[in-house]
C-alpha cells in the first residue's frame, strides 16, 4: 500500500504544478496581454461618450499638400450606437472652422452602425477652414448628442492611397559596369595590359641572358 500511495502522489504533484501554471497565466492574460494596447490601423480618431461611439473619424482627401485657410472640408465618420434607444446626432463644431454643418438630423437606431461619408444619405462638411491644415496635423471637432450629450475629439486629414504629386525618381544605385570576370570593364583590361608587360619583361630578360652567354662562350 505505501508503494502505491507515493506513486499516486508522485504523478498528483505535476499535474498540480501544470494546473496552477495554466490558472496563472490565463489570469495574467487579461491585466497585461500583447493586444491590451493595440489600437485599429486607420486614419481616423475614436471617442466613446455614454454608449455611443465614434469611429474613424477624419478630414476628407486632398490632392494637395495641404487644405488652405477658408476651404471647405468634408468630414468622415461613423457612428455606432450600443443602447437599445434611438440616439440622434444634433450638430459638429470646430474652433478651426467657422462652422460644420449637417446635410440633416442624423439618427442612430439602438444597436446598429451608421456612415457619414462623400455619398451617404446624410453628409457633414467643415465650412470656412481658419488655419491652414497640413497631413499630420489635426483640428478639434465636437459631436454633440441628443442624449449622449457631446464629446470633442482631433480629426485628421486621411492619408491618400497614392502620393498627391509627381516626384521625380532617384537612383541612388551605382551604375553597374562591365563583367570584370569575364574580361570586361576597366579592371580587366588593366590586369591584361599587366600580364603581356610582365611577358614582354620576361622574354626581354630570357634574350638578354642568352646574348651574355654567347658572348663568353666566344671569349672562351
Amino acid at each position: 500500500m505505501a508503494r502505491i500511495a507515493s506513486r499516486q502522489r508522485r504523478y498528483i504533484a505535476p499535474a498540480l504544478g501544470m494546473a496552477m501554471a495554466l490558472l496563472l497565466s490565463g489570469c495574467a492574460a487579461g491585466k497585461i496581454s500583447q493586444t491590451a494596447n493595440q489600437v485599429p490601423a486607420i486614419d481616423g480618431s475614436s471617442a466613446t461618450v455614454n454608449g455611443l461611439g465614434i469611429r474613424d473619424a477624419r478630414l476628407a482627401t486632398t490632392s494637395d499638400l495641404s487644405y488652405p485657410v477658408g476651404s471647405d472640408i468634408p468630414v468622415l465618420f461613423w457612428l455606432s450606437n450600443d443602447k437599445l434607444e434611438v440616439e440622434t446626432l444634433t450638430g459638429l463644431s470646430s474652433t478651426s472652422a467657422a462652422s460644420i454643418e449637417l446635410s440633416a438630423p442624423l439618427q442612430v437606431q439602438g444597436k446598429s452602425l451608421v456612415e457619414v461619408g462623400l455619398k451617404t444619405p446624410v453628409t457633414a462638411t467643415l465650412k470656412g477652414l481658419t488655419e491652414e491644415l497640413h497631413y499630420g496635423q489635426t483640428i478639434p471637432v465636437t459631436f454633440t448628442f441628443a442624449n449622449a450629450g457631446a464629446v470633442t475629439i482631433k480629426l485628421p486629414i486621411t492619408i491618400p492611397p497614392e502620393r498627391t504629386e509627381v516626384r521625380p525618381t532617384e537612383n541612388i544605385l551605382p551604375e553597374h559596369g562591365k563583367d570584370i570576370w569575364f574580361g570586361g570593364g576597366e579592371h580587366a583590361e588593366g590586369e591584361e595590359g599587366s600580364d603581356a608587360g610582365h611577358a614582354e619583361s620576361t622574354t626581354g630578360g630570357v634574350n638578354e641572358t642568352s646574348v651574355v652567354d654567347d658572348s663568353a662562350a666566344s671569349h672562351g
